[in-house]
């Protein structure tokens, strides 16, 4: 067991060159522009600031995510496999396979640990912008903030998981940061799209599209569950919310297995 985990886990080497894509300065930014556009906004509702900073700080966080996922895969995973000697990184004793899977980890590990740091400083400014202003429903900063942060880990696997299928497929830098905002932008507007009234007799491709992209595309909009902190209101959560993880979860992995597909199929000059 021990053995298959150190040939799939980034060991000293992958982590080291994902510290070396300027993670740190990404993390101290992004905690930045997170706690400063809580604390911009929270002066529109007087009423409730905490709320409001809370709101705008966890949209912020969900912007950032996606951004910093395509510059990671950019640099670990493109640069890897298409501008630099990647003959040099596929001459060690380690298959095509592992040496993905241990980009796309490092890449999801390094997500993961961007959401504590822009999740504290976010809470520290609600928590002091609401101190001493009472609210008649005060956010929660418990366990509903978690589980909020723990469904925008689900989405930033899925994330990351496309973002490694397009550094494998394509020669364009620019498509994984295009590809990945536009597919963020579309899935988590299926609710939205579901819900667009459809106008008898219109043609029949304006309402068979949202339903092609319903099968298509996993509705990342179930995995924003910020009313639940901004409320500390259990009653909305959705039922089924478990599906949602399994089924984002599961699109990960489809996702993954594509970009391995194609590695093992590339040709390196």
């Amino acid at each position: 067991m021990s053995k298959y985990l150190r040939l799939y886990l980034p060991d000293r080497m992958e982590m080291t060159l994902s510290l070396r894509t300027n993670c740190i300065k990404l993390y101290a930014v992004s905690a930045i522009i997170t706690s400063a556009a809580a604390t911009l906004f929270s002066s529109l509702s007087p009423r409730q600031p905490m709320t409001m900073a809370l709101d705008m700080g966890i949209s912020a966080i969900r912007l950032i995510t996606p951004l910093f996922i395509s510059l990671l895969a950019h640099e670990l995973i493109f640069n890897e496999f298409n501008r630099r000697q990647p003959l040099i990184d596929l001459a060690y004793p380690l298959p095509r396979h592992a040496l993905l899977i241990r980009r796309f980890a490092a890449t999801f590990i390094l997500c993961l640990a961007l959401l504590p740091v822009l999740a504290i400083p976010l809470a520290a400014s609600a928590f002091m912008i609401g101190h001493g202003q009472p609210q008649g429903t005060p956010p929660g900063l418990g366990l509903p903030f978690l589980l909020t942060l723990s469904f925008i880990a689900a989405e930033a696997c899925v994330l990351c998981a496309l973002a490694t299928l397009l550094a494998t497929v394509t020669s364009t830098p620019g498509l994984i940061l295009v590809g990945t905002l536009g597919f963020t932008l579309i899935a988590r507007s299926q609710g939205t799209l579901d819900g667009l009234p459809v106008t008898e007799g219109g043609p029949a491709d304006s309402r068979a599209g949202p339903g092609l992209l319903h099968y298509l595309l996993p509705d990342l909009g179930l995995l924003d569950v910020r009313m639940i902190t901004l409320y500390d209101k259990w009653e909305f959560l959705e039922a089924g919310w478990q599906w949602s993880i399994i089924s984002a979860l599961c699109y990960a992995m489809v996702l993954l297995g594509l970009a391995l597909w194609s590695v093992q199929r590339k040709d390196f000059p």
